[in-house]
């Protein structure tokens, strides 16, 4: 049909019109489908596939998701995306440069999808509508793969072994939590080249069939798991380059009518630029991937030959064992599973982390029973796999096994590369799962053959207590520990509610994180303190031992998991992250009722009071304390510490109050008022200097980066009064009986009451609060006692090695 035949006949050219409109809606509107469905799958990415284990909990995900869909307007979606995707951490460090590159790509999709709107309104609500319809079915598939997870979790009883089990864990949870909620509806038949979903969940139960309850350790089973770790990575390429052509496919008919691809032309160029973008991303990703794998298989051989097999002359004290006390947690759960091994083991040392003649005696005699063609009474992975997977192995004897492994894996981990926290591999990935009551040792059979092996052995020597790996003395017996501790804590006033069950599992053992050391410590400072006058704190000074920290004496939680001084807390934890620095800060702080020196329930009470009303005032400085609220108005304010961001946030705020960028600073009541609240609610807050690597008071910084000796003179001159018409802000004043809110007996002299009450509240911030803050500090900071000044060590008891 020629242009002058549609000129000559108007019927004809109303019906090629017509045509080419339809034309148009179609092809656009598949566009803007397949553009939402892209920029979605970014934002999920982003936001759940990446984020760490806390942020992607069902109710918390379904939340984000719910409220990003739930937008009236384009403008409002993009700015949730962007805030999420913002806010939401990142599991693994080394996906970071990644994870830009996908915010980066949804971005230009949404400046995409923004063109499209510019030049067709409508398009607006399609586009939403279409982010909902996707939000929805991906929702739905997700909430059923965390179903089926918990229903697995609970037919489990999970403990730690070494081998492949954790890249199991990892390729389902691919599949499972990322792969298949992701392909649902994208098949051949709307441009996605094949049938996704059913592709992603076939290769599942091919996973599901490797690792049905047993151990993966056999060169079959190793081989069928890494075919399936290519094919799975193989097709997720694939799938990912036809989401791609998907999302540009609607262009080919665009670009076949010259008026519509000349109104989509930039619409294509920003598309194609995201797709550049993406297809770096996805690369990326994958070679991250691959690299993080090797690395993992690379500590696992390490962690094997340097510390298997484990064998007569070995002691939980040699370096290499890292102060794992893995020998001692072999032995303790040998001794608790098999009466002839505690026998045996009794009389010579018992669970003394000591692998003597007397204890390979016991591993030939378990050997014998499992039919090892090679009884030669040392431990290696393979007969470590078995103990954890053997019914008689009681599961707080696993734990303490697997605490144990834990160590070992961090020590060797961290030697080999400087990892975030993010990207170590935690203790389920690297050592994997194993299933209870799988392997049955005969008791009887054992007893035999232990008789066999031990009839060379010498008879034991009478002893009674002596120093082992987990004990001193005669406090050997973990009953009697706990309950000496109980009672010391409760009769001489210190702890009140201290019973010896708080220290002990089930079985009587102590505790993972109530060590014997960690017992006699505590015990020691209680001992020697006076009837109702327990030291504050403790310090075991045990140079190089596991639990050489600080230690609250007079908290009910207190173990050796929780120390008070940051060097020990990270040594605990591992790699850290802001996270991290909150919860140490939350510990440490939440130890006094009146930290710095003011009540901490006043200050939070007034804190929230104060902000919450002058955030709502209609004043100059109205939207600046509704940008601290959320530092100050809400319950995080409780353990005095400022995240970086904060400390940004407050710095522009005492910048703002104090006029700094305006050539004549002429301050009204608002502003001194702002001033006056900042120095109040900062007095007993501290911060973490990532410089020093060490935390700081918040009133050292804002004095040294802010409210200057120069810029103090400059506030100090009368001249500095611009206003005296009052606010009506409310404000806080520092006082001897801690911090109270102005009321009408606060005058100023001169003009401004509120330029007096920040000059009073710093002078008492700087001589009384500041003071308190640094003391607590310098405990926080301290690697050893020996950091600590007389002062600063005031209250607290060091506990030296008898």
């Amino acid at each position: 049909m020629t242009q002058k035949y549609l000129n000559i006949n108007p019927i004809a050219r109303m019906m090629s019109i017509e045509t080419f409109r339809i034309f148009e809606n179609e092809s656009v509107d598949e566009l803007i489908q397949k553009l939402a469905t892209s920029s979605f799958d970014i934002f999920k990415k982003v936001v759940v596939d990446f984020a760490p284990a806390k942020q992607r909990k069902i109710s918390t995900v379904k939340e984000k998701l719910k409220d990003t869909a739930n937008s009236s307007t384009f403008k409002t979606l993009l700015a949730k995306m962007k805030d999420y995707a913002k806010e939401t951490e990142i599991e693994n460090s080394a996906l970071a440069d990644v994870k830009s590159l996908y915010i980066d790509s949804m971005e230009q999709l949404a400046d995409a999808l923004k063109r499209a709107i510019e030049i067709d309104p409508k398009l607006e609500d399609k586009v939403i509508k279409n982010f909902q319809s996707r939000t929805t079915k991906y929702a739905n598939s997700l909430e059923s793969a965390y179903k089926r997870k918990k229903e697995e979790e609970e037919e489990l009883n999970e403990s730690f072994g070494l081998g492949l089990k954790g890249r199991v864990e990892a390729l389902k949870h691919k599949l499972r939590m990322v792969l298949i909620p992701e392909s649902v509806g994208k098949t051949s038949d709307n441009g996605y080249g094949r049938n996704w979903y059913r592709i992603f969940t076939e290769l599942d139960q091919k996973l599901s069939a490797i690792n049905h309850k047993k151990e993966i350790s056999n060169d079959k089973e190793k081989k069928a798991l890494k075919d399936l770790e290519s094919q799975t990575d193989k097709l997720a390429k694939e799938f990912y380059t036809y989401c791609m052509r998907a999302a540009e496919a609607p262009f080919k008919k665009i670009l076949s009518d010259d008026e519509i691809s000349n109104k989509f032309e930039d619409v294509k160029d920003l598309v194609s630029s995201a797709m550049d973008t993406l297809t770096r991303a996805t690369v990326e990703e994958s070679n991250t991937e691959d690299e993080m794998r090797e690395k993992a298989e690379g500590y696992d051989h390490k962690v094997s030959s340097l510390v298997f097999p484990l064998k007569i002359g070995d002691n939980d004290s040699d370096k290499k064992f890292k102060g794992s006390l893995i020998i001692a947690n072999l032995q303790k759960a040998l001794m608790n599973a098999f009466p002839p091994i505690k026998d045996l083991l009794a009389k010579r040392g018992g669970a003394d982390g000591k692998y003597t003649s007397a204890f390979s005696v016991a591993v030939k005699s378990l050997q014998g029973v499992l039919g090892n063609k090679n009884v030669s009474g040392e431990i290696d992975r393979a007969l470590l796999d078995t103990i954890l997977d053997a019914d008689k192995i009681n599961k707080s004897d696993k734990e303490a096994i697997a605490d144990s492994l834990d160590i070992l894996r961090k020590e060797y981990v961290n030697e080999s590369h400087a990892h975030s926290k993010s990207s170590v591999i935690s203790s389920s990935e690297f050592f994997g799962f194993v299933n209870e009551a799988s392997i049955h040792i005969d008791a009887d059979k054992l007893e035999t053959e232990l008789e066999k092996y031990a009839k060379d052995l010498s008879e034991p020597e009478n002893s009674k207590g002596g120093r082992s790996a987990l004990g001193r003395g005669d406090r050997s017996d973990n009953t009697d520990q706990a309950y000496e501790l109980a009672k010391l804590l409760r009769s001489k006033g210190f702890v009140k509610g201290a019973e010896e069950e708080l220290f002990l599992r089930e079985d009587g053992s102590l505790r993972a994180s109530y060590s014997p050391e960690f017992m006699i410590a505590w015990t020691k400072t209680a001992e020697d303190a006076k009837e109702g006058d327990l030291p504050l704190f403790f310090w075991v000074d045990y140079k190089g031992s596991k639990i050489d920290g600080l230690y609250a004496s007079k908290r009910l939680m207190t173990n050796a998991k929780r120390p008070c001084n940051w060097p020990k807390w990270k040594e605990v934890v591992g790699d850290v992250d802001e996270e991290d620095m909150k919860d140490f800060a939350d510990w440490y702080s939440s130890y006094y009722s009146n930290f710095g020196g003011i009540d901490t329930d006043d200050l939070t009470s007034l804190a929230k009071s104060l902000f919450t009303h002058n955030r709502e005032e209609e004043d100059e400085n109205s939207k600046t304390y509704d940008k601290l609220y959320s530092y100050f108005g809400t319950k995080g304010y409780k353990n005095h510490y400022l995240s970086s961001e904060g400390l940004e946030a407050v710095k522009s705020a005492f910048s703002r109050g104090a006029q700094m960028e305006e050539k004549i600073q002429d301050l009204s009541e608002s502003d001194f008022g702002l001033l006056a609240n900042l120095v109040a609610f900062i007095a007993t807050m501290f911060t973490y200097d990532k410089d020093e690597d060490k935390f700081v008071p918040v009133l050292d910084v804002i004095l040294d980066e802010v409210l200057t000796s120069e810029e103090l003179e400059k506030l100090s001159s009368e001249e500095s009064i611009g206003s005296s018409e009052s606010s009506g802000d409310l404000v806080a004043v520092l006082d001897k009986k801690g911090i109270r809110k102005a009321n009408k007996q606060d005058k100023g002299s001169g003009e401004s009451r509120n330029k007096k009450i920040f000059e009073e509240n710093l002078k008492r911030a700087k001589g009384v609060h500041l003071p308190s803050v640094k003391k607590h500090v310098a405990r926080m900071n301290a690697k050893t006692s020996d950091d600590l000044s007389r002062g600063e060590s005031k209250g607290i008891y060091t506990v030296q090695p008898d």
